[in-house]
């Protein structure tokens, strides 16, 4: 979220968005939903805003008579053996081993610290129930913002390279997608406080 006037990203502060269209075959309605400030985390567009831009279009179609297909299985219950993984980045080790428990996935954690910085495998990975996640953990917290940084150029970097660059820094990431870095925010060359996340976008190599 930017500061009015000034230009600049508010630290923990977001705008989470989600546009949606329907019918998928046929698109005739269009519907976005976007949420100033979402509270807690996970604050993402697909988490915040897609649930309520799904029930906004499912009853727009009942409205006009247009029938709805099957509902779509929730990938969790697709196969009783196997789970997907969740996002542990960023958040406090207690909350990241509760996730995991409650999938039945056992955690092995490497490091020391308050947050998870970095896991594998990484997030929405399908496997076996009762498989093992390493967590690794970041000495950084919120609260360490007595030291300030400047922000790395970390494009064309693997997730894992500009984890352990930005873990070094005293800095979380907040990643979106996989593949090689392309984009960053805030930009290299900032000046920003210690336990600070940095956004960056990943794409496929081949893209």
């Amino acid at each position: 979220k930017i500061k009015e006037g000034s230009g600049k990203y508010m630290e923990g502060e977001y705008v989470s968005s989600f546009v949606g269209f329907a019918p998928a075959d046929d698109p005739q309605l269009v519907c976005i939903i976007v949420v100033d400030a979402p509270q807690g985390y996970p604050y993402y567009g697909g988490t915040v805003a897609a649930p309520g831009v799904r029930e906004i279009l499912k009853d727009s179609l009942r409205y006009l008579n247009v029938p709805l297909r099957g509902e779509v299985k929730d990938p969790e219950q697709i196969d009783a053996d196997t789970v997907l993984v969740p996002d542990l980045v960023n958040l406090p080790l207690s909350a990241a081993l509760s996730s995991l428990n409650q999938r039945g996935l056992n955690a092995k954690v490497e490091g020391e610290g308050e947050l998870v910085w970095q896991q594998t495998p990484r997030a929405r990975t399908r496997i076996a129930r009762g498989s093992q996640i390493i967590v690794y953990l970041s000495p950084y917290s919120g609260e360490n913002s007595d030291t300030e940084v400047t922000v790395p150029d970390l494009e064309g970097k693997s997730m894992k390279e500009v984890a352990r660059i930005l873990a070094d820094l005293g800095l979380h990431l907040s990643p979106e997608g996989y593949g090689i870095s392309y984009e960053q925010s805030p930009q290299a060359g900032k000046v920003i406080s210690t336990g600070s996340t940095i956004k960056v976008k990943f794409q496929p190599l081949n893209n």
